[in-house]
């Protein structure tokens, strides 16, 4: 693999995770009404205040 194909596969990750973030933050955001996620409710009550930390801990407690 040259530097060049290296960098566009660098780019395309970051562009990825780019979208994931638009993801999380749409999720996240109280004032939505359209989607939904469902999560263990220990999780949602040991982080009332982040969406993400609650998803973070589902996701150490029950790894795929």
């Amino acid at each position: 693999m040259d530097f060049t194909e290296k960098v566009v596969i660098e780019l395309d990750e970051y562009l990825a995770l780019l979208d994931d973030q638009k993801i999380i933050d749409y999720l996240a955001d109280p004032n939505q009404n359209y989607a939904q996620v469902s999560l263990p409710k220990e999780c949602v009550l040991n982080h009332l205040d982040s969406f993400r930390s609650a998803v973070l801990e589902c996701m150490e407690k029950y790894p795929l």
